[in-house]
């Protein structure tokens, strides 16, 4: 599950996982601008990682709020003042992936649409 507490799905990073997987030359910097990382794993063994970083691009990552309420799939409270969601990771990467395999670029907003740059 995910829970989100005050922040909206602006900030619900899941969505990157999903532009990487079915569209990484829409949504990250080209393959010659890779960065190289080390990272260490549990077995305290340093490996070499190379990641391509994401594209700053106006975003529209709200319309997956709206189709996981469309299917009931999305819970709404708040605590105190403050708004709360709570979804399955499965199902909004569920709704991500199918829309970006119809639409590459579902995710970058249209005019007149509500986006974030990032």
């Amino acid at each position: 599950y995910v829970v989100m507490m005050g922040i909206g799905f602006d900030c619900c990073t899941l969505i990157h996982c999903a532009e990487e997987q079915v569209a990484p030359d829409v949504y990250l910097k080209p393959i010659e601008e890779a960065e190289d990382y080390k990272c260490t794993d549990y077995q305290n063994r340093i490996l070499n990682v190379r990641l391509r970083r994401h594209l700053y691009l106006p975003r529209n990552y709200w319309q997956f709020q709206d189709f996981l309420a469309m299917e009931g799939k999305i819970k709404i409270a708040y605590l105190g003042n403050t708004i709360c969601l709570s979804f399955k990771a499965k199902d909004l990467l569920e709704i991500v992936l199918e829309r970006l395999q119809k639409d590459a670029r579902c995710i970058i907003s249209h005019d007149g649409q509500k986006y974030r740059m990032m």
